[in-house]
């Protein structure tokens, strides 16, 4: 039996711990891994724990991987789900690398000095990738730029291409814990004094309700951002607060249709057209309930874009109320959150330097023309994904309202660092150029997802999934009042 134990480090300062303990089992071996991340506020990193169980056969070939986490996510893949991979690794867990080694025969893979290549599947991109290691020195460098160190073929440190990051061995005990089953709303509660009905609509038989008071002064589709979660903006115990905000609406007045987004499942990202197919499949569900109310689309962030686009489109929408909407092309928006996300770090001339360039040759390879073609191996996490930027990537919120006709409703929130309030400026500006009916609403004192936060430096993003931080009631008011201003200029 063996127990590899590293701690994570940024900038000499430790940030959290993997550990991985292996042992010989009838037939294999079974790697038990832990990882904890510690509660760093500066990167936005908020306490985690997961814990998985490897199996390895008599070849140390993966044949079955389950793990779990503490904000509700778990997995279980088999040996046939990994797509022939040699190996299986687990992001952040670096003892099974240290395990792996150990299993080599003596002069080949990390236990020789010739270069070899590793069939590897990554479990957080939910791929494979062919890893190619040569000799450096002590170091062993791969072809996603992260260099391993071994001393007595033990490994020692890995270095990885996350800038001011490493992975250091260190002799801390095996942890005893494991991962509470997560409790989930098995059905989410409603208001009682609502109607609820539910919904199905789409080629994709996509489930929805449809929620309202006794007498609505209108009817909206709701449409939100982007990441995994139900039509109320839950995933696992982590909430968004979708639910809250239609609720509170509803009870002011306003009946609204809720969806699931497309695919739960982490292995598929809907391109940017999948999603605007299934919202424009909602649009059409809303707006056969409306039964000749006011017809609106609220958006967020992601969302916002989603519904802008359905309104240019399409002259029916009485009324649009776009939410943290993205004014600029996602490439401008991204250099803001870098200078954003670079600012508190505390990362060296040199360091923010590398962050930009890596960062640019991301930018580079998805404006590549062809959507189809692999990103770079160095950011194969985000393969999964690349339809979907590539698309997002070349969109100009600006185009899409010049098809408008319909009075308009920009939010911005005061304490954002995802979509800034320049933002909503350049829409605003472009839409009273092009006559566009426009009222700029400021919601004071709330990040991105309408949680209220003390100020920009309360690291608004930190709080996202903080289970007891709500959406501020303020906003909701603000937004309440604004869609009833809305609708009085419809009639």
């Amino acid at each position: 039996m063996s127990h590899d134990a590293f701690d994570i480090v940024f900038h000499g300062e430790v940030i959290g711990s993997t550990h991985t303990l292996c042992r010989r089992e009838e037939g294999g071996w079974a790697l038990t891994n832990w990882l904890e991340l510690l509660e760093v506020k500066k990167l936005n990193q908020r306490g985690y724990r997961r814990r998985s169980n490897l199996l390895m056969d008599a070849d140390f070939r993966p044949a079955y991987l389950s793990g779990s986490d503490d904000v509700g996510n778990s997995y279980k893949l088999n040996g046939a789900d990994m797509q022939g991979a040699e190996f299986a690794f687990e992001s952040n867990m670096i003892g099974q690398f240290a395990a792996l080694s150990r299993h080599q025969q003596p002069g080949s893979g990390f236990r020789g000095t010739a270069p070899f290549s590793l069939l590897c599947y990554l479990f957080d991109a939910c791929r494979t990738l062919e890893l190619v290691f040569e000799r450096d020195g002590a170091h062993w460098v791969s072809n996603i730029n992260e260099r391993f160190l071994f001393e007595d073929g033990v490994l020692q440190e890995l270095q990885p291409a996350a800038v001011g990051v490493s992975f250091v061995r260190t002799d801390s005990p095996c942890p005893d814990w494991s991962i509470a089953e997560v409790a989930t709303e098995a059905e989410y509660e409603f208001p009682p004094q609502l109607k609820v009905s539910p919904v199905q609509f789409g080629s994709k038989d996509t489930e929805a309700v449809f929620v309202s008071p006794e007498a609505p002064y209108a009817e909206a589709l709701f449409i939100g951002g982007s990441g995994r979660f139900d039509m109320h903006g839950r995933h696992g115990n982590q909430h968004l607060g979708y639910g809250q905000l239609l609720d509170q609406l509803a009870l002011s007045g306003l009946a609204s249709l809720r969806y699931d987004r497309l695919p739960q499942d982490p292995t598929v990202t809907p391109s940017f057209s999948e999603l605007q197919s299934q919202a424009s499949e909602a649009w059409t569900s809303a707006s056969s309930l409306s039964n000749g109310l006011p017809k609106l689309i609220v958006g967020h962030s992601l969302g916002a874009l989603i519904a802008l686009n359905i309104a240019s489109n399409d002259p029916s929408v009485d009324g649009l109320i776009l939410i943290a909407a993205p004014g600029r092309p996602l490439k401008d928006v991204l250099q803001s959150q870098f200078e954003w996300m670079v600012g508190d770090v505390g990362y060296s001339d040199g360091e923010i330097a590398e962050v930009e360039d890596r960062r640019n040759a991301l930018l580079d390879a998805l404006f590549e023309p062809n959507p189809d073609a692999p990103l770079p191996d160095e950011f194969t996490l985000m393969e999964p994904a690349k339809t979907f930027l590539r698309e997002l990537i070349r969109i100009d919120p600006i185009e899409m309202l010049k098809g408008i006709k319909c009075p308009l409703v920009l939010a911005d929130c005061e304490y954002d660092v995802q979509v800034l309030a320049e933002d909503t400026v350049r829409l605003r500006d472009a839409a009273r150029s092009y006559g566009i009916d426009t009222e700029h609403l400021r919601l004071q004192h709330v990040n991105h997802i309408l949680q209220e936060v003390a100020d920009r430096e309360d690291n608004a993003i930190f709080h996202y999934f903080d289970p007891d931080r709500e959406i501020s009631t303020d906003a909701i008011e603000q937004i309440s009042i604004a869609a009833k201003k809305l609708v009085q200029k419809h009639m």
